[in-house]
């Protein structure tokens, strides 16, 4: 441990020197090798499958992989993928079509089991020597007969936490990647948010995934698996029973094997602080390494969102070349986490309760890829991918792409509106006030209402994955979505979209049933359109009378027809307020100033709308409920309801920070 510390520490300090340095602006470094060359074509009419291929890692350890390749003489790039879900559901190769089409075009698709899942060797540690196994794939790929040494990365989600690092570990044969929905900060992005844990994805990427998936690995005895398997099965059948029990930290599903003794969960909540158990895993600790090229791509709803920026932005900053500083590109879509055309998905023309329109459903997503890896592994510049875009976003409701040359836009106004308490009439909330440009300049009463742990406001929607089916009550209900059994592929459902998937939606999805239960403040009708594109904030002035609560802020568009479609939403857990590292108990009735980060979107409310700011304690089961005790609520067996208090006076001027985009004259 004590080399560890030294080793973070050393980190710490060349990462501090390194963020001191300028911000690199745009250069015209690009690849000076590049041609311009014309839509690409059919080149090869069939491809060869080898499945199972062992790569022996530099400790022993055997991986197994399935290589696609054209089927003709030569030498090819190549681009590599590594995944936890099994080989055939790896992300590259979600939609079915993408190995016929990369491999007409000349590439050799790699697929590997990372180590310790499916039919690779080794034991699984979540995060864990994916650099020196992603470096060993890599060159392994560079000495094969059918390579001609030039290899790029493509993942996203955990497979995108694979790729980002294998970048990381720099191996000499790799020369680009694109970087899909994964995470930049563990901590902050993946397992916590505001210091909540994200109980509602990571709940079932553990009892709906390597709760079953890891099964033959770790009980040998087929009777004894079996038994397991079928207890199991008990979860979806009773949502409400497993997940309501207490202490959240013995939630019974994620325990693994047949006595229970492999548990994900219980370390993740081991771990409830950020700190070295965390920074060591963390891609964002060594972003200082990079020399290569990477897209990064995202989604405005995706679950780990705000990673792909941030990856993206500080690689610009703390990339060891110039190459790497300089060729770093952003491509925001509006998809959520299961929408992410992975390959070749096409005709996708909603996102949750939006209409996007024939600009999404036509898009061709796997030729943006290509045309990316032909430019920098075949040095050739064709249509789909432009050097010179480096940002290109999606805005909801103008329902159109946009390049800009850098993000957050230059012209951004971050403009405060604060709450009122004058009613805006158009919610049926427990308040219904009003929000505005103008600072309060009278005093007014705070707004109060009552949280109550066992009474949660129910998640709907927003940038979540895998939350249960709840009632309107918020009580979790595997009946209420779907019927999705635990012996079902939970990855493979998402990515095609299974409806009977047990889940209340992700994304922009109508706010109106849980918006009941919390206190709302709304803007007039907009007569104007209003765009909205960057990092959204809210700053509370609010007080409890628990010694640790949640506040919960959520930023929605309010239709004429009365829907209310969340736009950005976010959690501030009361001890962390002032760090992810000590967090320390409030004051049970002292006034404290809660910041409350929503991420980013882009949107733009149309006339005829109105903004809506919704406040509340909680989003269950996204969310893991906050106790209102001294205890962590992840560890906590008992409870009080807390009584709530927002103000919105001149000393307490509680407010949202919308980043507003004027309109050009």
């Amino acid at each position: 441990m004590a080399s560890v510390r030294r080793r973070l520490a050393g980190l710490a300090v060349t990462l501090a020197v390194v963020t001191a340095m300028p911000a690199q602006g745009w250069s015209d470094v690009g690849n000076p090798k590049a041609k311009p060359g014309p839509a690409p074509t059919i080149e090869y009419q069939e491809y060869v499958t080898e499945l199972d291929v062992p790569i022996k890692m530099r400790d022993g350890t055997i991986l197994k992989a399935d290589v696609y390749r054209p089927k003709a003489a030569g030498k090819f790039p190549t681009l590599v993928d590594g995944t936890p879900y099994s080989k055939t559901n790896a992300m590259m190769l979600a939609a079915g079509t993408f190995v016929p089409r990369a491999t007409s075009q000349g590439y050799v698709l790699v697929v590997y089991d990372v180590r310790g899942q499916n039919k690779s060797e080794g034991s699984i540690d979540l995060h864990v020597n994916l650099q020196n196994d992603g470096y060993d794939v890599v060159e392994w790929v560079a000495t094969q007969p059918w390579s001609n040494g030039r290899v790029g990365v493509d993942g996203g989600s955990y497979d995108g936490q694979v790729g980002l690092n294998t970048i990381l570990a720099n191996p000499p044969h790799l020369q680009t990647g694109i970087v899909a929905v994964t995470a930049s900060d563990l901590y902050r992005q993946w397992y916590f948010r505001g210091g909540a844990f994200e109980f509602g994805a990571l709940s079932g990427w553990t009892a709906l995934n390597f709760s079953r998936r890891l099964a033959p690995r770790l009980i040998p005895d087929e009777k004894a698996r079996q038994e397991y398997i079928d207890n199991l099965a008990l979860y979806p059948a009773d949502a409400a029973g497993y997940m309501n029990a207490l202490p959240l930290i013995d939630f019974e599903p994620a325990k693994m094997g047949d006595k229970g003794q492999y548990n994900y969960l219980k370390d993740w909540l081991s771990h409830l602080t950020d700190g070295e158990y965390w920074w060591k895993r963390n891609p964002k600790s060594y972003y200082h390494e990079v020399t290569i090229p990477v897209m990064h791509l995202g989604g405005w709803y995706d679950i780990f969102g705000a990673g792909t920026i941030e990856a993206w932005d500080r690689i610009q900053k703390e990339g060891r070349t110039a190459l790497a500083r300089d060729n770093q590109t952003l491509f925001m879509g509006p998809w959520d986490h299961a929408e992410v055309p992975w390959a070749n998905k096409t005709g996708v023309h909603r996102i949750g309760a939006v209409e996007c329109g024939p600009a999404l459903a036509d898009y061709d997503h796997a030729g943006m890829r290509l045309a990316y890896f032909d430019y920098w592994l075949k040095d050739l510049q064709r249509p789909g991918f432009d050097p010179d875009e480096r940002v290109r976003i999606w805005t909801f409701n103008a329902n159109k792409w946009s390049t800009v040359p850098t993000y957050p836009l230059p012209e951004t106004k971050y403009t405060k509106f604060y709450l009122a308490p004058e009613k805006s009439g158009s919610s049926k909330a427990l308040y219904d006030g009003s929000l505005s440009e103008k600072a309060p300049a009278e005093a007014a009463r705070p707004v109060t209402y009552k949280y109550d742990p066992t009474k949660p406001v129910a998640t709907r929607g927003g940038n979540n994955l895998f939350p249960m089916a709840i009632d309107p009550t918020g009580t979790p209900s595997a009946g209420t979505g779907g019927s999705l059994t635990v012996d079902s592929d939970l990855i493979k459902a998402v990515l095609q979209g299974d409806e009977r998937l047990p889940t209340t939606g992700t994304g922009p999805e109508d706010q109106i049933p849980a918006e009941v239960n919390t206190i709302t403040f709304t803007t007039p009708v907009l007569g104007a359109p209003m765009e909205m594109t960057g990092h959204i904030r809210a700053v509370l002035y609010a007080a409890s009378d628990a010694v640790d609560t949640d506040w919960v802020v959520r930023v929605s568009d309010v239709t004429p027809d009365g829907k209310s479609i969340v736009v950005a939403d976010g959690i501030r857990r009361a001890r962390f307020r002032d760090s992810d590292l000590h967090p320390s108990l409030i004051e049970p009735g002292k006034i404290y100033a809660y910041d409350v980060d929503l991420w980013q979107n882009s949107w733009e409310f149309q006339p005829g709308h109105r903004i809506r700011v919704a406040i509340t304690s909680s989003n269950w089961p996204r969310y893991s409920r906050n106790m209102n005790v001294a205890e962590f609520p992840e560890l906590a067996t008992t409870w009080k309801v807390a009584n709530q208090s927002i103000y919105m006076d001149p000393e307490h001027p509680s407010h949202v920070i919308l980043p507003i985009i004027p309109k050009k004259k």
